[in-house]
Formats: structure tokens, C-alpha cells, sequence
């Protein structure tokens, strides 16, 4: 037994002597590892020198990466004789060896060959793209359609190099993005000018298209590709394709998805007890600085200053889960059915969809029906005929009663915004049984009893007639395009709620119109002679109507 004992004595020190040589040398190890490690530095850019604004940037075989800003630029740390590769849509990747003699660098990234020959719609026709001198992007959405999302307009975030889109609110599918394009427009007034199929629309109406109903979205971002439009392309333009029937049998497609949705995860915050003694703490700090006593001066402490909140009120607190209370699990339904089909001289495309949004936030939730058509009539061998319409129909629950309207600011803030504002000490209702109200804000918990809804609708309609004056040399178009929108939304705010400041019972209604119509005629003549010339002509005048009211 003592031997036993012994032996394992011995043992046990022989592994502790050989920890203490190998402790050292695993630090050694760490610290040549960390030496090791390259801080990578640069900025992207595309083959017109534009930056690139969301390019991946990631060191190969890792999850290790970021994006590029605003700006094109990057910053990444990686490890000694990694592979960064640098990817964009639309572009071929593009691999870096990095060393301690290579760590900024200077990309310009190529389009894929892939997409030389790609089709992009430019002013009153298409081009190829290696033909375009003019700074222009497109994005084919056959890659994105499927995703789910209530704003079509949001699918073009980090897809188009140059065009930067800001949401400014949280309201599922109703607030649509404010669209950038880098390099024009002035500072306060830049929206790009939109057309849909040739006629003239706006942000919101790309909303209004579903994303498996087109075709494709070409951005002209600089002057000498917008110019045919004059004065209003000042901001650059966004052209939007719709899908339109294909010579073949009929050809019917369905395609539904549900997903569920969750907010981001806020930071936790402090208990009701650890709020009160927090707040306790800086109201006594703060009596110290005023009076100038020690620490914040040479005067002693007066013993005079009185707690804000008492032990038995610490001791009896509850702790409200405010964005408890606001946030649930959302949804998103979507359903989208097309027929097309036809034969030489007659192409069809129908598209029916139906999209719901049950958001994160109560009392934000969406829902929007819609039909699309797109005929396409061949009535002589010179005149060809082309008719769409779409019709839809938007309804929303808001979570909010009129945003800021009236510059109510806080007074008139919503459940995400008070839910974040409120104490977690204070409880939801008070000893009366009322909602328990902070500061000027109305209690997040109780705007779920605001009935606060809005309905919008809308018709296009488009007709254009193709005339083949000569045949694949002259040709004439006449279009006409009509785009007219109806919104319309009530509110109730029940007299338990305290609102703007007061507590009554209130009620209104309002609602707005808005009509857009183009009317074009142009003529073309396209011919090319020998290899060394390529002559493509346009003529053409418009009119175009803007009008609208509401209250």
C-alpha cells in the first residue's frame, strides 16, 4: 500500500514538471499565432470605378468576413497566407493571397463573362451590356423572386452597385424605401424618376407589382444614360419589366411559401429593483456635483440628500417585460399563380397573388391581393398590339395613429418606441386601473387597443401600339399609360388611452388620390451596315400628367 502511494506521488509530480515546460510553450505558440494575424485593408470597386457598396469579403475555407461600407471600403483581419475572396452579383469572384507585404488592396471587380451578352433595357429600348458606355446596373429577378418579402422594391438592397435604399419604418409592407442613387440629384430632393413597362410610377408602385410577375430592373445611374428622359432623370431612373407571354402551350405555375418570422433580439434590460437603485445611485451622484461635495469637491457630504425611490419601494417592485408586451412571432404567407402561353400571333400572361404579413409588431400587419395581365396581340404582319393591366388591393393594420404627424413626436409615439422608453419598474396599469402612463409617452400596451386601419388600391393600365414601317429598319410606337392610386384610413383612439397629451376619445378619416398618365410616340430606325457600323436613331415626344388631393 505504501509503495502504491509512492508511485503515485511520483506520477502526479512528473505531470505537473511537464505542464510547467509545456504552459510556457503554449503561449509562446499563441503569441507567434497572434503575431501571425494581418489586419487586411481596401476598397472595391467596379469596372467603371464606381464602389461597390455590400461586397462580400470573406477569408476562403472560413466564416470570417464582412461587407463593404458606403464607400466600397473594407477592413478585416485574417490569418498569415489566407485567401480572401471578394464576390458581388453580377460579378466574377475574385481571390487574393495575403501576406505581410500584400494587406491593401485595391479591387476592381469584372462582370461575369457569363452575363456579356445579358439584355439590359436602356431609355426606350435594350442594349447589350457590352455594348452600354453609360453607367447602368440591372438585376434579373428570376434569382430573388421567391423571397418573401411585402416591399418588391427592398428585393434591389445590396444588388445594385451604386443604389443605396433606407427603410424609415417598421410597418410591414407599408412604408416604402427611399431609393439613393449615388452620384446624382441633389441633396434634398433625389428621387429617381421610375417607370413600370414604359409609363411613368413610383416607388411605392414597384411595391405593388409582385416580385414573380418581373421581368427585370435596370438603374441608368449617371447623365449620358438617363438623358433621354431630360429633366427628370436628373435623379437617375429606375425601369422596371414586367413578364410577358412566351410562344409555347400553356404553362401554369404555382408557387406558396410560409415562413415565420422573430424580431432581433434586443439587449436585456436591468429589473425593477436594479433600475430603482440605479437610479437612485445617479440621483445621488448628481446631488454631490451640484452642491460641489467630495468627490466632485472639497465640501463634505450634508447627509441631506433624500432617495428617489425607498428600500420598501425597491423591495416591492415588479419588473415589466415591456417589448414582451409589443413583440410576438410574425408570419409571412404568400401564394402567387401564373398562366402564359400562346402562339405567333397571340401571347398571354396572367399572374394572380396573395401575400399576408402577420409582422413582430402588434397591430402592423399586412395583407395584399393582386392580378396581373399582359397580352400581347400580333393583328397584322406590321401591327402588334400590347395591353397590361394590374389591379391590387392593400390592407393594413398600423401600429401607429399618424406617425408624427403634427409634430406629436413622443407625445404620439408608437408601441416599439415606448416599449424601448418605458422603466421596467413601472407596471402595466396603476392602483385605479388605468394604463400607468411615463413622462409624455403613451403606454406601448395600450395601443393595442387603437383600432387604426388603412385600405389601398390602385389600377395601370398600359397600351401600346407597335407599327413595323419597314421591316427590322423603321419602326413606330405609340403608347398610353394610365397609373391611378386610392388610399384611404380611419382611426379610433378610445378616451382610456392617453394620447397627445390627453386622455379623450377621438376619431379620423382621411384619405388621398393620386393619377399619373403618359402618353409617347417615338420612331426608330435601326440598321446595320457592314461590320463597322451600327445605327440606331430615336425620334420621339411625350405627354405627362401628374395630379392628385387628399385630406
Amino acid at each position: 500500500m505504501k509503495t502504491l502511494t509512492e508511485t503515485s506521488t511520483f506520477r502526479v509530480l512528473s505531470l505537473l514538471l511537464c505542464l510547467c515546460f509545456f504552459i510556457p510553450a503554449m503561449n509562446v505558440s499563441a503569441s507567434s499565432l497572434q503575431a501571425d494575424k494581418f489586419k487586411v485593408s481596401g476598397i472595391v470597386k467596379d469596372a467603371t470605378g464606381e464602389p461597390v457598396i455590400g461586397a462580400s469579403v470573406v477569408e476562403k475555407g472560413t466564416t470570417n468576413g464582412t461587407v463593404t461600407d458606403l464607400d466600397g471600403n473594407f477592413n478585416l483581419t485574417v490569418a498569415s497566407n489566407s485567401t480572401i475572396v471578394i464576390s458581388f452579383i453580377g460579378y466574377s469572384d475574385q481571390e487574393y493571397r495575403i501576406s505581410k507585404d500584400n494587406t491593401v488592396l485595391n479591387v476592381n471587380l469584372k462582370e461575369d463573362t457569363e452575363m456579356i451578352d445579358e439584355v439590359v433595357v436602356v431609355g426606350y429600348g435594350v442594349q447589350k451590356k457590352e455594348n452600354l458606355t453609360g453607367s447602368v446596373a440591372a438585376v434579373n429577378f428570376k434569382d430573388v423572386a421567391s423571397m418573401p418579402v411585402a416591399n418588391t422594391a427592398n428585393m434591389l438592397q445590396g444588388r445594385l452597385p451604386g443604389v443605396m435604399l433606407t427603410n424609415n419604418g417598421a410597418q410591414a409592407g407599408h412604408d416604402s424605401p427611399e431609393i439613393r442613387i449615388r452620384g446624382v440629384g441633389t441633396f434634398e430632393h433625389n428621387d429617381p424618376m421610375v417607370l413600370i413597362d414604359g409609363v411613368e410610377s413610383s416607388v411605392s408602385q414597384i411595391a405593388e407589382i409582385p416580385a414573380d410577375d418581373i421581368e427585370s430592373v435596370s438603374v441608368l445611374k449617371d447623365a449620358a444614360s438617363a438623358s433621354i428622359y431630360g429633366v427628370r432623370a436628373a435623379n437617375g431612373v429606375i425601369l422596371v419589366t414586367t413578364k410577358k407571354g412566351k410562344e409555347g402551350k400553356p404553362t401554369i405555375v404555382y408557387e406558396g411559401s410560409y415562413s415565420v418570422q422573430k424580431h432581433y433580439p434586443y439587449l436585456d434590460v436591468l429589473s425593477g429593483p436594479e433600475l430603482m437603485n440605479m437610479v437612485n445611485v445617479f440621483s445621488k451622484e448628481n446631488y454631490l456635483y451640484d452642491k460641489g461635495q467630495y468627490p466632485y469637491g472639497n465640501a463634505a457630504y450634508d447627509d441631506k440628500w433624500t432617495p428617489i425611490f425607498t428600500p420598501t419601494q425597491i423591495a416591492n417592485t415588479p419588473t415589466t417585460d415591456w417589448l414582451d408586451k409589443v413583440l410576438k412571432t410574425g408570419a409571412v404567407t404568400n401564394h402567387n399563380l401564373t398562366i402564359s402561353g400562346g402562339s405567333e400571333k397571340f401571347k398571354y400572361y396572367l399572374g394572380v397573388n396573395y401575400y399576408k404579413e402577420d409582422a413582430t409588431v402588434y397591430n402592423s400587419d399586412m395583407e395584399r391581393y393582386s392580378l396581373r395581365t399582359n397580352i400581347t396581340s400580333q393583328l397584322t404582319n406590321f401591327l402588334k398590339l400590347t395591353t397590361i393591366v394590374n389591379l391590387n388591393q392593400n390592407n393594413y393594420t398600423n401600429s401607429t395613429v399618424g406617425g408624427d404627424v403634427g409634430n406629436l413626436r413622443d407625445q404620439g409615439a408608437g408601441a416599439l418606441f415606448g416599449a424601448i422608453y418605458y422603466p421596467s419598474y413601472l407596471p402595466i396599469y396603476d392602483t385605479e386601473g388605468k394604463y400607468n402612463v411615463f413622462s409624455r409617452t403613451p403606454n406601448p400596451v395600450s395601443m393595442h387597443d387603437i383600432n387604426d386601419k388603412s385600405e389601398q388600391n390602385g389600377y395601370y393600365m398600359n397600351f401600346s401600339l407597335d407599327v413595323d414601317i419597314i421591316k427590322n429598319m423603321l419602326s413606330a410606337k405609340v403608347l398610353y399609360g394610365l397609373n391611378k392610386e386610392n388610399t384611404s384610413r380611419d382611426s379610433y383612439i378610445p378616451s382610456d388611452i392617453y394620447y397627445a397629451l390627453q386622455r379623450k376619445s377621438r376619431g379620423n378619416l382621411g384619405y388621398g388620390k393620386r393619377q399619373q398618365s403618359t402618353l409617347e410616340g417615338t420612331l426608330t430606325f435601326q440598321h446595320k451596315f457592314g461590320e463597322l457600323l451600327d445605327m440606331n436613331l430615336m425620334a420621339g415626344m411625350g405627354r405627362y400628367l401628374d395630379s392628385g388631393d387628399g385630406s
